[in-house]
């Protein structure tokens, strides 16, 4: 478990762990030797010899406070370990999921992560802070005491060195209960997680269908299965703590049942027997807390098995050698194919180019294929067959840090984050200015928002900001685009929400903001598709037809169909059913 958490948290916290460590065994033993001292202070007590007494007195309280001290530190240590090793953990799942691909986060996938996130982390850290110290008290002070009884006394040294295959026995007993149990709970908590998940998200839908509380049956099987699989767990692996402890004990009573026949046959004096008893019993103490804590250590390296499976998750690869972003942003597709799933294809052989400066639209029917062509240009998947560029380089070849300053991104689902209103537009650009953001703001209509809000640029959004209407949401997402300034500009039906009124004036301060930027937008309404350099017209994952709006109308073909058929759509009107009769 340590060696696989050194190769996750990274060699910077090797030398943290090894002070613990050291300082750790060295407390440990130091308790050990300081109850062999029971012995010696025993006997000087019954034969009154004060002058033995504070002989062994001496010694054992410098072994006692050295003992009291390196506990301190030791916790110390530990304290720092769980933190520092908390941080680097939450680091490393954070920059690896964001190297993922999207078609990774599966509902459970999603539901693991969150589960691993909040719980699996810390049941790994937690480990240093308060069960690892005890755990090799356990361990390292019921030996040192074996190896200081078997010079006190052979006899009943022997009889703790015997002790141990048997305890070591019964603990592997102990860990096929656990085993048998673990096996369904993890598949169960991820799958319930994923439910809730789902549960909390979906809301209007499921209130709207009267799908919510016992009605949800998806919920409710799955929180059912869960509580099945924890009461499974529970079961096998309460057994193995309780014959464990039962078989410590019964270590403590044939220790007594030992040590009694020789202070009554006279072999040791009844001081002496105390003593051992004593010590004994502090043996078998220590062993005693390792069943309750090996639970502890069992569930942190499970919970370590699920971070590394996350961590072994691939990547997108960057390809070598790595290439930095040039002063061109092109973008271009050759000859794309890609699926979701393997062998079902939603692009076929897709190939364009859009120039530096210039925008076009991807105009399709629904389902053709439009937002996987955005998808695959933010590299949130790579193609199946082909290769996509930007500014004359296989995107496979930039890191991700360097490909998302190359691209500004703004899809159909807005995501802000539960904060303010000025921050959420600063995720774009952080060392923007104010005159910067305030500017993004306006180009966005944000401004317009912001004035009517109470506490204005301050005001806090919501989780997903569901403090603000679709619109105003979308809005500020567009707003974070612009402020970024990147050379490429990806708009996923980013004024689908939008009024008329405000979409028509987004676009003319878009365009003006835009002069020299590379636009790839998905184009519904008829102005945004009138006023594109060029257009790309897909369905059924096919490129059909290129060209400018003026060019595709005069061909007839597709794209022509497609105008008609939405143009006649503006000119439709709703009369009463009383004027139709």
């Amino acid at each position: 478990m340590i060696t696989e958490l050194f190769t996750i948290v990274g060699s910077e916290q090797r030398g943290r762990f090894r002070r613990f460590f050291a300082i750790a065994i060295a407390f440990c033993a130091l308790q050990g030797a300081a109850f062999l001292f029971i012995l010696p202070i025993m006997n000087a007590v019954f034969d009154g010899d004060h002058d033995a007494l504070w002989g062994w007195l001496a010694p054992f309280v410098i072994v006692a406070v050295a003992a009291l001290i390196l506990n301190y530190l030791a916790s110390v240590q530990g304290v720092e370990l769980t933190f520092a090793t908390t941080r680097r953990l939450y680091e490393r799942i954070g920059d690896h999921i964001t190297s993922l691909p999207l078609g990774w986060f599966s509902p459970e996938r999603i539901g693991t992560v969150t589960r691993t996130i909040t719980n699996s982390s810390q049941n790994v850290t937690l480990v240093f802070g308060f069960l690892m110290l005890p755990f090799l008290n356990g361990i390292i002070a019921p030996a040192v005491i074996t190896v200081g009884l078997l010079i006190i006394d052979w006899r009943v040294g022997i009889a703790f060195v015997i002790a141990v295959p048997f305890l070591w026995g019964v603990d592997r007993l102990g860990k096929l209960f656990y085993r048998r149990g673990d096996g369904g709970i993890d598949l169960a908590a991820a799958h319930a997680n994923a439910r809730v998940i789902e549960y909390a998200q979906a809301q209007q839908i499921l209130r709207a269908n009267g799908a919510v509380g016992d009605a949800n049956t998806a919920l409710q099987d799955a929180l059912l299965a869960q509580r099945r699989a924890s009461a499974t767990n529970l079961i096998t692996t309460v057994p193995g703590s309780v014959i464990f402890r039962a078989a410590v004990q019964l270590i403590l009573l044939l220790a007594i049942v030992a040590i009694v026949p020789l202070a009554l046959g006279a072999q040791i004096t009844p001081a002496t027997a105390i003593g051992l008893i004593a010590v004994a019993a502090q043996f078998t103490a220590s062993v005693g807390t390792l069943s309750d804590l090996a639970a502890g250590i069992r569930l942190a390296r499970s919970s370590l098995r699920k971070i590394s499976s996350i961590l072994a998750a691939q990547p997108l690869p960057v390809m070598r050698p790595q290439v930095v972003p040039g002063s061109r942003c092109d973008l271009r597709f050759e000859h794309v194919t890609f699926g979701y799933e393997h062998g079902v294809e939603v692009l076929h052989d897709v190939s364009f180019v859009v120039p530096p400066g210039t925008t076009a639209a991807i105009v399709g029917p629904s389902g053709s294929g439009k937002s996987t062509i955005m998808r695959l240009a933010a590299r949130f998947y790579d193609p199946s067959a082909g290769k996509v560029s930007i500014a004359g380089n296989d995107i496979r070849r930039y890191e991700a840090s360097d490909l998302a300053a190359q691209f500004a991104l703004v899809s159909q689902d807005v995501y802000l984050f539960d904060d303010t209103i000025w921050e959420n537009i600063c995720i774009g650009r952080e060392n923007a200015t104010d005159a910067d953001v305030v500017e993004a703001a306006r180009i966005a209509r944000v401004t317009d928002i912001v004035e009517q809000l109470p506490d204005g640029w301050e005001t806090r959004v919501g989780e997903g900001g569901h403090s603000l209407s679709g619109g105003e949401r979308q809005r500020v997402s567009i707003a974070r685009a612009v402020l970024k300034n990147a050379p490429l500009i990806l708009l996923d039906e980013a004024t689908s929400a939008l009024d008329p009124v405000n979409e028509a004036a987004f676009l003319d301060a878009l365009e003006q903001a835009t002069r020299n930027t590379t636009v790839l937008v998905i184009a519904h309404r008829l102005s945004t598709i009138h006023s594109a350099d060029q257009i790309f017209f897909v369905d059924d994952g096919r490129l059909l037809e290129t060209g400018t709006h003026e060019d595709l109308v005069a061909a007839d073909g597709a794209y022509a169909r497609f105008w008609n058929q939405r143009a006649g759509t503006t000119s439709w009107s709703i009369t009463s059913v009383k004027e139709n009769r």
